[in-house]
C-alpha cells in the first residue's frame, strides 16, 4: 500500500524517496523532476483537466504520484528554509517564486484526478501558504493567482461530493476506505473552513502591512515636491485604482470554496 500523502508540517522531515519507474502515460503527465513544469498560464489562473479516472490506491501510479509531490514539496521547504541561512544564497528571493512552484504542485495534484490524494495535498498547500505568505513583501498579482487556483480545486471537490453522494451504506464504506464520491469527509471540510477564515484575515493584514508602509515613506524634499506634482497627482490617481482592485480580490479569496461550504462570504 502507498504511502498516505505527508502533512505540511512533516514535509521538511520527509526522505528523499528514489526515483521511480513511470509509465509512459504516467510519465508523460507527471514527469520525474524536483518540480514539474508550469502548464501554459491563463488569465483566470484556470485549473488544468484532470484524469478521467482516479489513480488506483496501491498502484504503481499512485505510489509514483505520491512520491513526485512529496519531492515536489520538499524542495519547496528547503528553498524556503535557505532564505533564512547565511550561509546559501539559493532561497527564494520573494513570495512570486514561492507562489509559483506551488501553482506547479496545486496543478500535478489536480491532474491526478483523484479526490482522496487531492484533498490532503491541497490542503497542506493552502496551509503553506499561510506560513510562507506573511515572510516575504506582498506580491499581490502572484497570490490572487495562486489563491484562485486553490479556490477553484476545493470548491470543485466540495460541490463534487454534493452532487455525487452515493446512498448510505456505500457512503460509509468508502469513507472507510477513502475513496469515491468528493473526498472530502467532515474532518477535512472543518480544516478548509478554518484555512479559509485564517487566509482571508492574513491576505488584508499583508496587504495593508505593504500600504502602511508606503505611506510611511519619507517625505521629498519641499522643492522636489513642487517640481513633481502632476506626477504624483497621476500616481495617486494610480494608486487608488490598484487599491480599489485589490479589495475586490481580497472580498474574492476563497468566495467559491465559502459558498460550496454553505457559508456567507461577508459572514
Amino acid at each position: 500500500m502507498a504511502a498516505r500523502p505527508a502533512a505540511a508540517a512533516d514535509v521538511a522531515s520527509l526522505p528523499s524517496p528514489a526515483a521511480s519507474s513511470f509509465s509512459a502515460s504516467f510519465s508523460s503527465t507527471f514527469p520525474s523532476s524536483s518540480l514539474p513544469p508550469t502548464p501554459t498560464p491563463t488569465p483566470t489562473a484556470a485549473l488544468p483537466r484532470p484524469r478521467t479516472r482516479p489513480l488506483r490506491a496501491g498502484g504503481a501510479k499512485e505510489t509514483a504520484f505520491i512520491q513526485h509531490v512529496d519531492r515536489a514539496l520538499l524542495a519547496i521547504s528547503r528553498k524556503y528554509a535557505k532564505k533564512f541561512s547565511n550561509m546559501d544564497d539559493d532561497g527564494y528571493d520573494g513570495f512570486r517564486e514561492v507562489a509559483r512552484d506551488m501553482e506547479r504542485v496545486v496543478d500535478v495534484v489536480w491532474l491526478s484526478g483523484t479526490p482522496s490524494l487531492q484533498t490532503p495535498y491541497l490542503l497542506s498547500l493552502a496551509l503553506l501558504l499561510t506560513t510562507y505568505l506573511p515572510a516575504f513583501p506582498p506580491a499581490p498579482a502572484s497570490t490572487f493567482r495562486l489563491l484562485r487556483k486553490l479556490d477553484g480545486a476545493f470548491a470543485s471537490l466540495l460541490l463534487q461530493q454534493q452532487q455525487q453522494q452515493p446512498p448510505a451504506p456505500l457512503r460509509q464504506e468508502q469513507e472507510v476506505r477513502g475513496r469515491g464520491g468528493g473526498g472530502v469527509d467532515a474532518t477535512q471540510k472543518v480544516r478548509i473552513k478554518s484555512l479559509v477564515q485564517r487566509t482571508r484575515v492574513l491576505v488584508v493584514q499583508v496587504l495593508e502591512g505593504k500600504r502602511r508602509g508606503q505611506e510611511d515613506r519619507p517625505g521629498a524634499d519641499a522643492d522636489v515636491v513642487h517640481d513633481v506634482e502632476a506626477e504624483e497627482e497621476h500616481a495617486e490617481e494610480d494608486e487608488d485604482e490598484e487599491e480599489e482592485a485589490w479589495e475586490m480580490a481580497i472580498g474574492r479569496v476563497y468566495e467559491r470554496t465559502l459558498v460550496a461550504l454553505g457559508e456567507s462570504v461577508g459572514g
